[in-house]
């Protein structure tokens, strides 16, 4: 894996780690940089789960749109999605757990 694909799961996994308040290997080891490096869209999902519950029906509706955007890049990992596909993705969920 490239240096730029184990920065971006980094990035991914401290976003996951201050949604759920934990640190690596918590939560049953699905915060944890090399699993997300593997497959960044189950970790998106993931984030996106305790804002879904208490998100208004617009937000809800967006996230369910993203979701549905993911699914095409689901069980790939960063490197064959594309650093910057991903980057793109990353914004995109960030937006969405404010």
């Amino acid at each position: 894996m490239s240096s730029e694909s184990k920065n971006e799961a980094r990035s991914i996994e401290h976003t996951l780690r201050s949604i759920y308040n934990c640190s690596r290997y918590e939560f049953g080891g699905n915060i944890d940089q090399d699993l997300i490096e593997a497959s960044p869209v189950q970790s998106y999902i993931l984030g996106l789960a305790p804002i879904y519950v208490n998100a208004d029906k617009a937000k809800r509706k967006n996230i369910d749109t993203y979701i549905e955007n993911l699914y095409q890049y689901a069980g790939m990992p960063i490197e064959a999605i594309g650093i910057d596909v991903v980057q793109n993705l990353t914004k995109v969920f960030e937006t969405l757990i404010k």
